[in-house]
Protein backbone atom coordinates (compact mmCIF):
# COMPACT_ATOMS: atom_id res chain seq x y z
CA UNK A 1 0.00 0.00 0.00
CA UNK A 2 1.29 3.43 -1.05
CA UNK A 3 -0.12 6.59 1.01
CA UNK A 4 -0.01 9.68 -0.82
CA UNK A 5 -0.73 13.71 -0.12
CA UNK A 6 -2.44 15.37 -2.86
CA UNK A 7 -1.97 19.22 -2.13
CA UNK A 8 -1.30 22.39 -3.85
CA UNK A 9 -2.44 25.98 -4.93
CA UNK A 10 -0.97 27.36 -1.16
CA UNK A 11 0.09 30.66 -2.60
CA UNK A 12 2.31 31.35 -0.06
CA UNK A 13 2.99 34.44 1.08
CA UNK A 14 0.97 36.70 -1.95
CA UNK A 15 -2.79 35.52 -1.12
CA UNK A 16 -1.75 33.48 2.24
CA UNK A 17 0.65 33.88 5.29
CA UNK A 18 0.31 30.18 5.80
CA UNK A 19 -1.10 26.76 6.00
CA UNK A 20 -3.69 26.31 8.26
CA UNK A 21 -2.50 24.93 11.81
CA UNK A 22 -5.53 22.62 11.66
CA UNK A 23 -4.19 21.43 8.13
CA UNK A 24 -0.50 21.45 9.22
CA UNK A 25 -1.71 19.50 12.18
CA UNK A 26 -3.44 16.55 9.98
CA UNK A 27 -0.42 16.57 7.81
CA UNK A 28 2.36 15.69 10.60
CA UNK A 29 0.25 13.31 12.34
CA UNK A 30 -0.48 11.00 9.49
CA UNK A 31 2.33 9.05 7.47
CA UNK A 32 2.74 9.27 3.70
CA UNK A 33 4.85 7.45 1.46
CA UNK A 34 4.47 10.39 -1.26
CA UNK A 35 3.02 14.07 -1.66
CA UNK A 36 1.70 14.90 -5.28
CA UNK A 37 1.69 18.78 -5.71
CA UNK A 38 -0.36 20.69 -8.79
CA UNK A 39 2.24 23.67 -7.95
CA UNK A 40 1.51 27.35 -7.17
CA UNK A 41 3.23 27.10 -3.96
CA UNK A 42 4.93 30.03 -5.23
CA UNK A 43 7.72 29.68 -2.12
CA UNK A 44 10.64 27.38 -1.91
CA UNK A 45 9.90 27.30 1.60
CA UNK A 46 6.59 25.37 0.64
CA UNK A 47 8.13 23.02 -1.12
CA UNK A 48 10.44 22.34 1.70
CA UNK A 49 7.95 21.90 4.34
CA UNK A 50 6.17 19.10 1.90
CA UNK A 51 9.74 17.31 0.85
CA UNK A 52 9.84 17.03 4.95
CA UNK A 53 6.54 15.33 5.14
CA UNK A 54 7.67 12.85 2.42
CA UNK A 55 9.17 12.53 -0.87
CA UNK A 56 7.50 14.65 -3.44
CA UNK A 57 6.71 15.33 -6.75
CA UNK A 58 5.65 18.57 -7.53
CA UNK A 59 5.06 20.46 -11.04
CA UNK A 60 5.39 24.28 -12.02
CA UNK A 61 2.55 26.37 -11.24
CA UNK A 62 1.70 29.44 -13.92
CA UNK A 63 2.64 31.51 -10.38
CA UNK A 64 5.83 29.49 -9.48
CA UNK A 65 9.34 30.90 -10.18
CA UNK A 66 10.49 27.41 -9.01
CA UNK A 67 12.75 24.47 -11.20
CA UNK A 68 9.96 22.01 -11.31
CA UNK A 69 8.71 20.34 -14.68
CA UNK A 70 5.10 21.21 -15.81
CA UNK A 71 3.60 17.91 -15.82
CA UNK A 72 4.92 14.80 -13.56
CA UNK A 73 3.85 10.99 -14.99
CA UNK A 74 4.55 7.86 -12.88
CA UNK A 75 2.80 4.20 -12.01
CA UNK A 76 2.17 3.43 -8.59
CA UNK A 77 1.46 -0.75 -8.48
CA UNK A 78 -0.92 -1.22 -11.30
CA UNK A 79 -1.77 2.43 -12.01
CA UNK A 80 -0.58 5.09 -13.97
CA UNK A 81 -0.89 8.69 -12.77
CA UNK A 82 -0.29 12.08 -14.20
CA UNK A 83 0.03 15.23 -12.61
CA UNK A 84 -0.49 18.50 -14.49
CA UNK A 85 -0.93 22.51 -12.45
CA UNK A 86 -3.67 22.77 -14.84
CA UNK A 87 -3.52 26.11 -16.54
CA UNK A 88 -2.85 24.11 -19.84
CA UNK A 89 -7.00 23.59 -19.25
CA UNK A 90 -9.36 26.29 -20.91
CA UNK A 91 -11.68 26.92 -19.75
CA UNK A 92 -10.06 26.21 -15.88
CA UNK A 93 -10.87 22.48 -14.80
CA UNK A 94 -12.76 21.49 -18.40
CA UNK A 95 -13.82 18.06 -17.52
CA UNK A 96 -13.51 16.51 -21.30
CA UNK A 97 -10.34 18.52 -21.83
CA UNK A 98 -8.51 16.79 -18.64
CA UNK A 99 -9.97 13.34 -20.14
CA UNK A 100 -8.60 13.82 -23.08
CA UNK A 101 -5.20 14.34 -21.30
CA UNK A 102 -5.59 11.29 -19.47
CA UNK A 103 -6.40 9.48 -22.64
CA UNK A 104 -3.64 10.68 -24.61
CA UNK A 105 -1.27 9.88 -22.29
CA UNK A 106 -2.86 6.57 -20.87
CA UNK A 107 -3.27 7.49 -17.45
CA UNK A 108 -5.68 6.04 -15.24
CA UNK A 109 -5.38 8.79 -12.87
CA UNK A 110 -5.10 12.78 -13.58
CA UNK A 111 -4.65 15.26 -10.76
CA UNK A 112 -4.76 18.77 -11.63
CA UNK A 113 -5.16 22.07 -9.62
CA UNK A 114 -5.40 25.82 -11.07
CA UNK A 115 -9.29 26.14 -10.26
CA UNK A 116 -9.11 26.55 -6.12
CA UNK A 117 -11.66 23.80 -6.23
CA UNK A 118 -11.66 20.46 -4.74
CA UNK A 119 -13.45 17.79 -7.23
CA UNK A 120 -13.31 13.98 -7.69
CA UNK A 121 -14.85 12.57 -10.73
CA UNK A 122 -14.98 9.18 -11.91
CA UNK A 123 -15.35 8.98 -15.71
CA UNK A 124 -15.78 6.15 -18.48
CA UNK A 125 -14.68 6.73 -22.24
CA UNK A 126 -13.54 3.76 -24.54
CA UNK A 127 -14.41 1.00 -22.01
CA UNK A 128 -11.79 2.86 -19.63
CA UNK A 129 -12.11 4.37 -16.21
CA UNK A 130 -10.10 7.69 -15.56
CA UNK A 131 -10.33 9.34 -12.00
CA UNK A 132 -9.90 13.48 -11.95
CA UNK A 133 -8.62 14.97 -9.18
CA UNK A 134 -8.49 18.26 -7.97
CA UNK A 135 -7.16 19.12 -4.32
CA UNK A 136 -8.60 22.47 -4.70
CA UNK A 137 -6.09 25.10 -2.56
CA UNK A 138 -4.72 24.28 0.85
CA UNK A 139 -4.95 27.78 2.04
CA UNK A 140 -8.51 28.52 0.43
CA UNK A 141 -7.42 31.70 -1.60
CA UNK A 142 -8.99 33.56 -4.45
CA UNK A 143 -7.98 32.60 -8.12
CA UNK A 144 -8.84 33.85 -11.22
CA UNK A 145 -11.93 31.56 -11.47
CA UNK A 146 -14.87 29.77 -9.57
CA UNK A 147 -12.92 29.40 -6.51
CA UNK A 148 -14.22 27.85 -3.14
CA UNK A 149 -12.62 29.81 -0.65
CA UNK A 150 -12.20 26.34 1.18
CA UNK A 151 -9.10 25.05 1.88
CA UNK A 152 -8.78 21.67 0.58
CA UNK A 153 -6.77 18.78 0.29
CA UNK A 154 -6.58 14.74 -0.79
CA UNK A 155 -5.32 11.94 1.78
CA UNK A 156 -5.41 8.54 -0.72
CA UNK A 157 -4.35 5.00 -0.51
CA UNK A 158 -3.11 3.00 -3.46
CA UNK A 159 -3.16 -1.17 -3.42
CA UNK A 160 -2.93 -2.80 -6.71
CA UNK A 161 -5.39 -1.21 -8.89
CA UNK A 162 -7.71 0.00 -6.31
CA UNK A 163 -7.39 3.72 -4.72
CA UNK A 164 -9.29 4.42 -1.31
CA UNK A 165 -9.38 8.13 -0.70
CA UNK A 166 -10.39 11.15 1.74
CA UNK A 167 -11.28 14.70 -0.02
CA UNK A 168 -10.86 16.97 3.34
CA UNK A 169 -12.36 20.62 3.69
CA UNK A 170 -11.82 22.77 6.60
CA UNK A 171 -14.71 24.96 7.44
CA UNK A 172 -12.92 26.55 10.31
CA UNK A 173 -10.91 24.42 13.08
CA UNK A 174 -13.65 20.98 11.37
CA UNK A 175 -12.72 19.10 8.83
CA UNK A 176 -15.97 17.82 6.60
CA UNK A 177 -14.25 14.75 4.83
CA UNK A 178 -15.25 13.28 1.71
CA UNK A 179 -14.98 9.12 1.21
CA UNK A 180 -14.30 8.06 -2.51
CA UNK A 181 -13.18 4.83 -3.98
CA UNK A 182 -11.66 3.80 -7.55
CA UNK A 183 -10.61 0.41 -9.08
CA UNK A 184 -9.29 0.01 -12.43
CA UNK A 185 -11.16 -1.06 -15.38
CA UNK A 186 -9.34 -3.74 -16.43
Amino acid sequence: MTKMLIIGDTHIPERAERISLEIEKYLRNHEFNLVLCTGDLTSAKILSFLESIAKTYCVLGNMDDLDLPSEIKFRINELKIGIIHGDQIYPRGDERKLLNKAIENDLDVIISGHTHRLSIKEKKIHNKKVLLLNPGSATGVWSGGNASFIPSFIDITVSNEKIEGRALELYGRRFNITYFSFIKAT
